[in-house]
């Protein structure tokens, strides 16, 4: 089993059934931490089903919840998402 958990604002943890891995966040400065949690956790489960490894997957989560806390709402605008997923 898979279990990825968004420790704190600085890293998040993966366990992929044999690893834990420690995955580093991003800097950003909290203006609103309202659906953090849940962009994580979209943004980790695009990453899986679009060919990601667990720790990449985490890597782009982290992004996502870092540039969804630098502004109210709980919402990314269109550009920032086509940023984020290149």
């Amino acid at each position: 089993p898979v279990r990825a958990h968004q420790w704190t604002a600085t890293a998040a943890i993966v366990f992929d059934g044999k690893a834990v891995n420690l995955v580093p966040g991003f800097a950003a400065k909290a203006v609103d931490t309202t659906g953090a949690g849940d962009m994580f956790a979209g943004a980790f489960l695009y990453g899986i089903n679009h060919g990601m490894n667990y720790v990449e997957a985490a890597h782009i989560a982290n992004k996502a919840a870092a540039l969804l806390v630098s502004h109210f709402g709980a919402r990314m605008a269109t550009a920032d998402v086509r940023a984020l997923l290149g």
